[in-house]
């Protein structure tokens, strides 16, 4: 994921995955996510393989302790742009 702050994109274990948006973790402390800040070009891998390509808008950001102990941050998005596999999978996940 491209995230601002980050030379690089960042792997963002996804907590949380619903048809309007997506919760995820992220772990350096260097990169702040600010309520609005829009982050483009997100690709989210699907677990059949495939992938989608998102528009997010950071909704909030939390900090939060993990049952290990370590510090990361929770950021729950909204979906800008919408991913027809994705709206499938949340859908899928309700369902059961």
């Amino acid at each position: 994921m491209p995230l601002p702050g980050a030379p690089r994109e960042q792997p963002a274990p996804i907590l949380d995955l619903g048809a309007g948006g997506v919760a995820f973790l992220c772990y350096a402390s260097s990169i702040t996510l600010e309520p609005g800040t829009v982050l483009r070009g997100c690709r989210i891998v699907l677990p059949n393989g495939g992938e989608c390509v998102v528009d997010l808008e950071v909704r909030y950001t939390q900090a939060i302790t993990l049952p290990n102990g370590h510090r990361a941050m929770r950021s729950g998005c909204l979906f800008l742009t919408p991913c027809p596999q994705l709206a499938a999978l949340a859908k899928r996940a309700l369902v059961r």
